[in-house]
Parts: structure tokens; sequence; C-alpha cells
């Protein structure tokens, strides 16, 4: 699950979670805010946006390791303009409010 910059505990991580217990067994920390998670079909990476950078950041799995991270283009008034199109990995954008 990824965990925001917000949180009390564990905050800008991914952290794995038990499926028995409901715990948190492990985290892995991650550059700024982390947001929606993908895996890839071929179950080797997961992917976060990382909201703080305008990025997408790769993990290998199973250890959740960082691999690769790269910036998406951005829109001083919408933010994020766009992702690369990847299965579960949803644009995001910020919309102000009038």
């Amino acid at each position: 699950m990824s965990v925001p910059s917000t949180a009390s505990a564990n905050s800008s991580t991914i952290a794995t979670v038990g499926l028995v217990s409901g715990t948190v067994v492990s985290t892995q920390t991650t550059d700024a805010d982390p947001g929606t998670l993908a895996i890839s079909d071929d179950g080797q990476f997961l992917y976060t946006t990382i909201s703080g950078d305008f990025a997408v950041q790769r993990f290998t799995l199973p250890s959740v390791a960082p691999d690769i991270k790269w910036t998406v283009g951005t829109d001083p008034t919408f933010g994020v303009s766009y992702t690369p199109r990847m299965s579960k990995l949803n644009l995001a954008c910020h919309i102000p409010s009038p």
C-alpha cells in the first residue's frame, strides 16, 4: 500500500502488509508522496506515482527495491498532465477550486 507523507507512521513509503496478520511487515521509503500503485502484467515490477516530484517510480518485486524513476509532464494550472500508459496507473490531475 502507498502511505502518504501526511501519515503519522511510515509516511512516504510503500508498505507491505501481511494478508493474515493485517500488519505492516516491511516498508520502502520513497522520495516524496507516493500515490496510485500498479503491478506489471508479468509481476516483476511495482509502479507508483510520486505526487511531490511529478514522477513515476518503479520498484523491482518481490524485494520492492527502487529501480528507475522518471518525471512526467506538468501544467502550471492543472499539475501533472500525463503519465505513461500502464495498466491501472491513472492520470493524476489536480484541478484547483474556483
